[in-house]
């Protein structure tokens, strides 16, 4: 259900969101939770509306019949009636990191701290609305920071020097190779997403708290971990087109140097979260609780 501007202001942004968490939230960590409800009071105060999370199974062949990412139209819902400013605290698990299960801050179930903004007042709003939040509440450090962009995010950077940012936190890939990897880092374009998802990025990769900072930067930036990515469209040149900005609820966690689960343990929260969910809706099994539930 939706919560709207009279529960916000009588509750509380963090309560009201409380009420909003997906099922299986408050079964990640006590610190990913809190830090989705600090996340959700920050927006709240900005003037962004909570929507509600889409349904973990998706009823598509994509990613196993489960969410990839906080999109919401290939579940049925759409841009008409969409407020204009909203974010979402999706639930979410890719196949893809089966592969990747013992790399550090890979999990089986995890959750997408989203926001999109469909008139930003300037070019970058998005971008500087997250990245206060990120050096400010979420407490993370600008120097412990490097980016990834394509030449076509290159313009956002002097933005982000306010915050303490520099340009040679920024590493630059060639337009090509990031199209296709379409990976999130300077462009995102996952493979048969039902969606079309396809999105110019800027990444934000981020050297854990209590960890060395690395010695190299160079691309996929091993020692750091990749905490979002800001979309946006390379044409904007004025307040018209839609700008997003996507964080892992628990990846943040693991920056500011807390634990927030590992693979075995979500991947058995996100088994139990897909069995409840069809017994509860009356849904077939999604393929992806074979995949991992055969691990």
């Amino acid at each position: 259900m939706r919560v709207d501007r009279r529960t916000l202001l009588k509750t509380g942004a963090a309560a009201a969101a409380a009420t909003a968490l997906p099922n299986g939230f408050a079964g990640s960590t006590a610190s990913a939770a809190r830090e989705a409800k600090s996340f959700a009071e920050y927006l709240s105060d900005l003037g962004y509306e909570l929507i509600p999370p889409a349904n973990l199974i998706t009823g598509h062949s994509f990613n196993g019949g489960v969410s990839y990412d906080e999109g919401h139209d290939y579940h049925g819902g759409g841009a008409s009636g969409e407020p204009s400013k909203w974010f979402v605290l999706q639930d979410c698990a890719r196949l893809d990191d089966i592969a990747k299960r013992n790399e550090f801050g890979v999990l089986a179930y995890f959750h997408i701290l989203g926001c999109t903004n469909n008139a930003p007042a300037h070019r970058g709003e998005v971008l500087e609305q997250i990245v206060k939040y990120l050096v400010g509440p979420a407490g993370l450090k600008p120097e412990r920071f490097v980016l990834v962009a394509t030449e076509r995010g290159d313009g956002f950077l002097e933005q982000l020097e306010p915050f303490g940012f520099k340009r040679d936190q920024v590493v630059l890939r060639k337009l090509d190779d990031a199209r296709t990897a379409g990976d999130g880092s300077g462009y995102f374009k996952p493979d048969g997403h039902p969606m079309g998802q396809e999105f110019h990025t800027l990444s934000f990769h981020y050297a854990p708290e209590g960890k060395d900072l690395p010695s190299g930067r160079t691309y996929p930036l091993p020692g750091y971990l990749e905490i979002g990515e800001f979309l946006f469209e390379p044409q904007h040149k004025a307040a018209k087109d839609h700008e997003s900005f996507g964080l892992g609820a628990e990846r943040l966690v693991m920056a500011q140097g807390k634990l927030a689960g590992d693979f075995n343990s979500s991947r058995e929260r996100l088994l139990a979260k897909l069995r409840d969910d069809t017994k509860r809706n009356g849904l077939k099994l999604p393929n992806a609780y074979d995949n991992f539930s055969a691990l």
